[in-house]
């Protein structure tokens, strides 16, 4: 299950995936989707800006950022944070993305910073 939420009119959009990883790692994960992503030329034009470990609601989690330039548009810059957090319902995966035009990235990071402040997954089974 994926959601977008975009601005009117705009190429901005916040995303949110519960599709299940492959990997365990998220750091793992980021570079298989990477590879993945590569290997289909699903991003023209890619330039990997960062794969990191971070810390996400106290789990484990991979940023990856990266940028790209869709065909006869500018170029994008786009952040995932993938991380798995146990739930009321067992162990759950989040793909929490922010998509932008790269000249307008910084006002997208500040309401995706915002969104993830307050992103709140299914209670874990006490």
């Amino acid at each position: 299950m994926t959601a977008y939420l975009g601005a009117p009119g705009g190429s901005t959009s916040l995303d949110v995936s519960l599709s299940p990883f492959a990997y365990a790692v998220p750091v793992r994960e980021a570079r298989y989707l990477q590879a993945q992503a590569i290997a289909t030329d699903e991003y023209g034009n890619y330039a990997l800006i960062a794969i990191r470990p971070v810390l996400f609601d106290g789990y484990p989690a991979a940023s990856w950022r990266f940028s790209w330039r869709p065909q006869g548009a500018d170029r994008v810059t786009v952040q995932e944070i993938l991380v798995t957090e146990a739930t009321s319902a067992g162990s759950q995966s989040y793909a929490l993305a922010v998509s932008a035009p790269t000249a307008q990235f910084a006002a997208a990071s500040i309401i995706f910073r915002t969104s993830l402040a307050t992103f709140s997954p299914l209670a874990p089974a006490s």
